[in-house]
């Protein structure tokens, strides 16, 4: 049974492998676990060697690459490993120049999630014979290794802890049965980094949405680019607002009540004149972490009549029209829906457009920074 203050130190160190704000730079990860573990695991040679998102195919064999950060050591350590590095098999391992390597990677990948102790598997002829041992290993005085190991689609994550021949700790010591209490959580970390990866991924087609929205989680709060030009003048008071509703959802998601499975939303009067904005929540799945968008929409096309006069000198007729043209009305249903002739429908898009002076997919955008640049707020 381990000692009380080591299970203490592992809780630490769980909460270090669970890190979401370490995940975008892996090499801090790397160096806040291996300083954690290192009473525990009686070495500060701590690395991580695991694939990376290139993939290519070339032949029968999967080709890609490996990524290796290793904060204690150097660059010249982790370029080593890189270089040997030569793709994956179809099975799924890795492959290395050498087939010492290439064996134990694949033993690795076919034993599934476990905690490796690398008795079992140590050759020491074989090692010692290794260009890589001799050229990468043996200048930092790495000759036996115990890791966290996890199978991934193409390779191994492996978090490695390295040792000389005389200090390695034995099969079943207390730094072999710490990595066997760490496991569930560094399997589960990969998870949580495969889908945080995948959100980045989807972060382009997010900000490309032609409806205003936010990302909202404990964590975060993203905008896109919709968000960002809806309403200038009462930016802060929206985002505030769009924070305010997200969060709420997500307590009421955490503590099972019943508007968290169906969304909400409400209308929220910004400003001095009172624009309205519908702002709707809704809980998204699928991502590391518990999160909600929430999106935004004026409830109103254009700004009010008053202002439409003011600023452009358009009619109470060209303001509807406006109104209709913002809604994307083609100029045929214009003039079905105001119950003029087609002609005339045309003629009042034709003078909107004019006095604005923008073409027809500008209006909107052109109607409220007027509006808002006159100072209503």
């Amino acid at each position: 049974m381990l000692p009380r203050s080591m299970l203490s130190t592992l809780l630490e160190v769980q909460r270090e492998i669970l890190s979401f704000d370490r995940f975008e730079a892996t090499a801090d990860w790397v160096a806040a676990i291996g300083r954690r573990l290192a009473p525990v695991m009686r070495t500060e040679l701590a690395y991580y060697v695991g694939p990376n998102d290139a993939p290519a195919v070339t032949g029968g064999d999967s080709v890609g690459a490996i990524e290796v950060y290793a904060p204690q050591l150097d660059s010249a350590f982790e370029r080593g490993i890189e270089d040997d590095f030569v793709g994956f098999a179809d099975a799924g391992h890795s492959i290395f120049s050498e087939r010492y390597s290439t064996t134990l990677h694949q033993l690795t990948f076919a034993a599934g999630p476990a905690a490796i102790h690398d008795e079992p598997l140590f050759d020491e002829a074989n090692r010692r014979s290794m260009r890589l041992q001799a050229e990468v290993f043996d200048r930092v005085g790495i000759e036996r290794q115990l890791a966290l190991s996890v199978p991934q689609t193409r390779g191994e994550a492996l978090l490695i802890f390295g040792y000389d021949g005389s200090s390695v700790p034995e099969l079943g010591s207390e730094a072999h049965a710490a990595l066997e209490l760490l496991l569930p959580a560094y399997r589960e970390a990969l998870a949580l980094r495969r889908a945080q990866s995948n959100w980045r991924e989807l972060i382009p087609a997010f900000d490309a949405l032609p409806v205003a929205t936010a990302f909202v989680s404990e964590a975060d709060f993203v905008v896109n680019r919709a968000l960002s030009a809806l309403a200038p003048p009462v930016q802060q008071e929206l985002l505030e607002a769009c924070q305010t509703l997200g969060r709420s959802l997500l307590t009421a998601a955490v503590q099972r009540r019943e508007p968290a499975r169906h969304g909400t939303s409400y209308v929220v009067s910004l400003g001095a004149r009172g624009i309205d904005y519908r702002l709707s929540a809704r809980l998204i799945e699928g991502l590391p972490k518990l999160a909600t968008l929430v999106q935004v929409e004026r409830t109103q096309s254009v700004p009010p009549a008053e202002a439409l006069r003011r600023h452009f000198s358009l009619t109470s007729r060209e303001g509807e029209v406006a109104n209709l043209i913002v809604q994307r009305f083609s100029d045929k249903e214009i003039a079905a829906r105001l119950s003029i002739r087609y002609h005339t429908a045309r003629q009042h898009v034709a003078r909107v457009l004019a006095k604005v002076g923008v073409a027809r997919d500008g209006l909107e955008a052109a109607l409220w920074q007027a509006f808002f640049r006159d100072g209503t707020r």
